[in-house]
Parts: C-alpha cells; sequence; structure tokens
C-alpha cells in the first residue's frame, strides 16, 4: 500500500479536504480523475466522519475500486477541523463531527475495501497513541512511517 501525507491541510470544508487528498493520489497516478467526483458523491450519501475517543475525530471518505489505480491512501492533517457528517447517520441531519485528520482511502481491488477499512478502524482509529502521533507529526515522512507502523504496509 502507498502511503501519502500532507500536513497543514487549509481547507474551506469537507468537499475541499477530499479534493486536496485526492489530487496528491491522482498526482502520483494512483488513481483516475473520475475518482474526486465518485468520493464526493459517496460521500453525500455515506457520511465517513467519525467521533473517537481522545478527542482527535476523522473522517475515512473513499470511493469505488474503478475508479483506482494502485491501492494507496492519503493522510491529511488538518490546519483547522473540517465538518463531516457522522458515519452511519442520515446525511440530511446535523449529526455532525469537526475531523483533524482526514483519510482517503484508494481500493484498486473491491474485495479488499472491507478489510483495509477494518484495519484502518482497528490499527488507526481505535488507537489514541497513533492518531495523536499522527495529528503532532511535523513531516509527511512521519505521518508515512507512523501509518506504515500501524497497519503493517
Amino acid at each position: 500500500m502507498e502511503i501519502l501525507a500532507k500536513l497543514n491541510v487549509n481547507a474551506m470544508g469537507d468537499e475541499d479536504a477530499i479534493a486536496q487528498m485526492i489530487d496528491l493520489l491522482c498526482v502520483k497516478g494512483f488513481v483516475k480523475e473520475s475518482y474526486l467526483q465518485n468520493v464526493i458523491d459517496r460521500e453525500k450519501v455515506y457520511p465517513t466522519g467519525l467521533r473517537l475517543e481522545g478527542g482527535i475525530d476523522v473522517a475515512l471518505p473513499h470511493g469505488n475500486a474503478e475508479h483506482v489505480n494502485k491501492l494507496s491512501i492519503a493522510v491529511g492533517v488538518l490546519k483547522k477541523p473540517v465538518v463531516f457528517h457522522q458515519m452511519g447517520s442520515d446525511p440530511k441531519e446535523n449529526d455532525l463531527v469537526n475531523a483533524k485528520l482526514i483519510f482517503v482511502l484508494a481500493c484498486n481491488e473491491p474485495k479488499l475495501l472491507v478489510p483495509y477499512l477494518s484495519k484502518l478502524t482497528t490499527d488507526v482509529f481505535q488507537k489514541p497513541e497513533v492518531l495523536k502521533g499522527i495529528n503532532e507529526a511535523e513531516t509527511e515522512d512521519e505521518v508515512a512511517r507512523i501509518m506504515k507502523a500501524a497497519i503493517g504496509a
């Protein structure tokens, strides 16, 4: 799995945060240009904000495999929290999450999506020390190292 990171992401909202992360993936050729619209459309129907223990909330936007060239993830440390709708909630309701970190997962094999989502949940999101390390990282390489160590990539 390829891991890309960006620190101090200055996003004007959830779609802008998603777009900045997908741009990292697109530049490397890991996703097709169509992935951006696919992820934004999916986020409107199936929101991905997660309220977590430890006070570092996250968002985990992702899309369909046909828009992905290579298994990868883009991790963004947001300069200011960005509002996402809570996963599992009705997007028309105001069950909101102030995400400090965004993880855009790009999975090119449909059968691997759920295992990778589960791995992120177990090995990253349920470990406050991992989230804190990512949130306080001083370099993008440090974020990638933390992620690789956490998920065994």
